[in-house]
C-alpha cells in the first residue's frame, strides 16, 4: 500500500511540473486580463482596459482567455456609444469562438437586443410637425440605441474554469489519503468524485461543490460549500456531511483547496455497529486541464 501511495505522489508531480512551462505564458496573459477588468470596473478608465484587452485577444492559443477578452471589448465599445464596433466584436465571437458557449450566448444577446431597438426605433408614429409658410422644419435629430448597463462579471475569475477536468490528492484529518476527479460543469457548480483507502478498509464516493464570489478583488480566492457521501463497502459503512472551505488558484490552473466540516458516519468494526457524528477537515491540490 506504501508503494501504491508514493507512486501516486510522484505521479502526480510530474503531471504537475510537465505544464509548468505552458503555464507561464497562460498566467501573463490571464494577468493582462484580470487589469483590463480592474481598468474597466474598479477605475472606469476605458482606454487603458481596451488596451489590455486587446493584447489578451491577439492570444489565438487560449480561445477562453480571447473571447473574453472580445466581448469585454464589445462593451466597452458600447459603453462609448460605438455601436458598429461592438457588433463586430460579438460577431466576432459567434463566427471564430463557437466553442465557447457561454460568451457565444451573451453576445447573441448583446445583438438581439440592437435588433430589438431598431424594431421600436421603426415603429414608433411618425408626429406631423406644423410650420408657418415659408419656415423650414428643424432638422430630425438621430436616434440612437442607448447602451443597456451590463453587469459586471465576477471580478479576478478565470473564465477557462468552465468546462475543465481536474485530478489532485487529498488528505484529511482522520489521515486517510485519497485521489479525487473534478468536473467544472459551469462557473459555480463542480463536482468530485474520490478514492481512499487504508491498511483496514477502502472507500469511494462524490464531492459537490457550490462556488461563491471571491472574497475581493486582486484575490484569487474561490470560496465554496459543499456536499459529501462516500460507501465503505469493507466495513459495510457509509458517511455524508456538509463542509465549508476556499480554493486559492495559483496562474488560474493549480487549486490549492482547505475546507472543513461535520460529517455522520456508521461502519462495522469487530462485529460492532458505530455511529457517530465527527468533524473533519479536508487539504487538497489539484490540477486543472
Amino acid at each position: 500500500m506504501k508503494t501504491i501511495t508514493l507512486f501516486m505522489v510522484v505521479q502526480f508531480f510530474v503531471l504537475a511540473s510537465s505544464g509548468w512551462a505552458a503555464d507561464s505564458q497562460r498566467s501573463q496573459v490571464f494577468q493582462q486580463y484580470q487589469e483590463g477588468l480592474f481598468y474597466e470596473t474598479d477605475i472606469g478608465n476605458l482606454a487603458l482596459a481596451q488596451k489590455a484587452y486587446q493584447a489578451v485577444a491577439q492570444h489565438s492559443e487560449y480561445p477562453e482567455l480571447a473571447a473574453a477578452a472580445i466581448y469585454r471589448l464589445g462593451l466597452i465599445h458600447e459603453k462609448s456609444g460605438n455601436i458598429p464596433a461592438a457588433k463586430k466584436a460579438f460577431y466576432r465571437i459567434i463566427s471564430e469562438f463557437d466553442e465557447q458557449k457561454s460568451l457565444v450566448r451573451q453576445a447573441e444577446t448583446r445583438l438581439m437586443h440592437y435588433v430589438q431597438k431598431q424594431v421600436e426605433i421603426k415603429s414608433e408614429p411618425k408626429k406631423s410637425v406644423k410650420t408657418k409658410p415659408g419656415i423650414k422644419p428643424a432638422p430630425k435629430r438621430k436616434h440612437l440605441a442607448q447602451p443597456a448597463e451590463s453587469k459586471k462579471p465576477p471580478p479576478f475569475q478565470d473564465p477557462s474554469l468552465a468546462g475543465k477536468i481536474g485530478f489532485g490528492l487529498s488528505a484529511t484529518t482522520d489521515q486517510d489519503l485519497s485521489i479525487h476527479l473534478r468536473l467544472a460543469a459551469a462557473e459555480q457548480m463542480m463536482w468530485e468524485i474520490f478514492a481512499r483507502s487504508r491498511a483496514n478498509y477502502w472507500a469511494g464516493g462524490m464531492r459537490g461543490y457550490y462556488l461563491t464570489q471571491p472574497v475581493a478583488p486582486g484575490v484569487p480566492l474561490r470560496p465554496y460549500v459543499g456536499l459529501a457521501l462516500s460507501l465503505e463497502p469493507s466495513r459495510s459503512g457509509y458517511r455524508f456531511g456538509v463542509f465549508v472551505g476556499t480554493e486559492y488558484l495559483v496562474g488560474g490552473r493549480l487549486g490549492l483547496g482547505l475546507d472543513g466540516g461535520y460529517y455522520y458516519r456508521k461502519y462495522e468494526d469487530e462485529q460492532r455497529i458505530i455511529q457517530e457524528a465527527v468533524p473533519r477537515a479536508n487539504l487538497c491540490a489539484t490540477i486543472y486541464f
